[in-house]
C-alpha cells in the first residue's frame, strides 16, 4: 500500500471524528467556533482541526455547567 492510500484513510478517520464531535452543533456554536479559530481549514491537517474542536467542546461544556 502506498503512502497516499494510508494518508487518505487517516484523513477519513479524522473527518469522521470531526463529524461525531460536531453532530449536535447549531449555527451559533459554529459561529462561536469560527470566531475563535477562524474560517481557514487546512485539509492536509484535519488532526489539527479535530484538536481545536475537542478543545472548544470541552471549554464550552465547562461554561455551560456553571
Amino acid at each position: 500500500m502506498d503512502n497516499k492510500n494510508i494518508n487518505n484513510k487517516q484523513v477519513q478517520i479524522f473527518i469522521n471524528k470531526i463529524a461525531t464531535h460536531t453532530a449536535n452543533w447549531d449555527l451559533n456554536t459554529w459561529k462561536k467556533f469560527r470566531k475563535i479559530y477562524g474560517y481557514e481549514y487546512n485539509p492536509k491537517r484535519p488532526d489539527l482541526r479535530l484538536l481545536q474542536i475537542m478543545k472548544f467542546n470541552s471549554e464550552n461544556q465547562e461554561n455551560e455547567n456553571i
